[in-house]
């Protein structure tokens, strides 16, 4: 999923301010859910997108998908990530801290007036 993030970053161009071909200041990015429990990788894509958050926070949005539920990334993959690549107890708490966010983020938002998700 990280490549895949890069790719898409690559062909629409790419929330900075800082390269040729940003477009941040003129385009708001929408991220649906799911950031985790999508190959060897979430730890990477979580990491750029709350990056991204932070340094763009009127211009990037994460809504919560299913996988972003303790109980369901548990099962399906992101904590034994998080073991993996830190030991059990940091990774522990990287994977209890990530799901911390994850418990802030917003089930749906509103786009040109609708609701969605």
């Amino acid at each position: 999923q990280y490549d895949d993030l890069l790719q898409f970053f690559h062909s629409v161009g790419y929330p900075l301010d800082f390269v040729p071909n940003g477009d941040i200041l003129r385009m708001n990015y929408l991220f649906l859910g799911d950031y985790v429990d999508r190959g060897s990788n979430s730890l990477e894509v979580i990491a750029l997108l709350f990056a991204l958050k932070a340094r763009y926070p009127n211009r990037i949005f994460l809504i919560r998908g299913n996988h972003e539920e303790r109980e369901v990334n548990r099962v399906y993959g992101f904590w034994d990530e998080c073991v993996t690549r830190f030991g059990r107890r940091d990774g522990d708490r990287i994977f209890e801290e990530c799901n911390e966010v994850f418990r802030q983020l917003p089930l749906g938002c509103i786009v040109a007036n609708a609701v969605l998700c």
